[in-house]
């Protein structure tokens, strides 16, 4: 998981730069929206994949926990204000089955490569980052706070070596846009 987030930071910080120098061709991409049929289907499969990874790692109990959690969210959040986060240009797509892996001969993971921008968009980073966390197994969700921080730190390492001049986004940032965007994830 990590070398991936690593990959998905670098992705990020790149694509942070360059909307920072570009600023005159931010019509290339269509803006974060509200979601259409696409992305509300798109959703629904990535929720039915967190349900049956709770199923696949006995952890069955919590699903109907996490459904009253999400239906408890949708009732409650208004539409969060994308301007106040971290905007990057989104793979849109950034979950296991858009991912390429490079793995070495005792089959560790060394390096992936994103295969799908058919989704590609500006918007906050974190769209991403929780499509990434939250369609993995549940083993790797239990880790869900320390790839979180993982992420942040090789956001800021990148950006800096890019010689991004906007403001860095804190671990606090990403985790109060994660909670903004809940609404997003929370709901079917």
């Amino acid at each position: 998981m990590e070398v991936i987030l690593s990959r998905v930071a670098a992705y990020h910080a790149a694509s942070a730069c360059y909307l920072q120098s570009n600023r005159d061709q931010l019509n290339e991409f269509p803006s974060y929206k509200e979601p259409d049929q696409t992305l509300i289907a798109k959703k629904s499969w990535i929720q039915q994949q967190f349900y049956e990874s709770l199923r696949a790692n006995g952890l069955r109990q919590f699903e109907d926990k996490v459904k009253s959690y999400q239906r408890t969210l949708s009732s409650r959040v208004k539409a969060p204000d994308s301007k106040k986060s971290f905007t990057v240009i989104l793979n849109g797509a950034c979950c296991s089955n858009n991912l390429l892996g490079l793995f070495d001969e005792f089959g560790q993971l060394r390096d992936v490569v994103f295969n799908d921008f058919g989704s590609a968009n500006i918007g906050p980073a974190v769209h991403d980052l929780l499509q990434l966390l939250l369609t993995a197994p549940a083993a790797k969700t239990e880790k869900f706070d320390g790839f979180s921080r993982f992420y942040v730190e090789k956001l800021a390492e990148i950006l800096n070596l890019l010689n991004f001049k906007g403001k860095f986004p804190s671990l606090t940032d990403i985790q109060l846009d994660m909670l903004s965007y809940r609404r997003h994830w929370g709901k079917l």
